[in-house]
């Protein structure tokens, strides 16, 4: 299973305890193991991701806000929409 590769990188998602694949390709591979491989693409990933975060500050694509259309399409509530704006946020 895992001596073939991606043929094609789509989106995972880890939310409410749920890892959600969408296109991913792998030639010859069954559906769980195109998700196998869309974990491990993400694993790669996100050490890169750390280990930038880490030796640069800002060097990094991290960011602990989610962007409002993604936040739209989880259904997510807007945190800013709850009563008062927090100190420090500026509209």
């Amino acid at each position: 299973m895992l001596d073939t590769k991606l043929d094609k990188v789509g989106t995972l998602l880890i939310h409410d305890g749920k890892i959600m694949v969408e296109g991913f390709e792998a030639e010859g591979c069954m559906c769980r193991e195109v998700a196998a491989h869309a974990c491990l693409w993400a694993i790669g990933v996100l050490q890169k991701e750390l280990v930038d975060l880490i030796k640069t500050p800002g060097g990094s694509i991290s960011s602990i806000d989610l962007p409002p259309d993604v936040s739209k399409a989880l259904g997510l509530p807007d945190p800013w929409d709850e009563g008062d704006e927090p100190e420090g946020r500026v509209s």
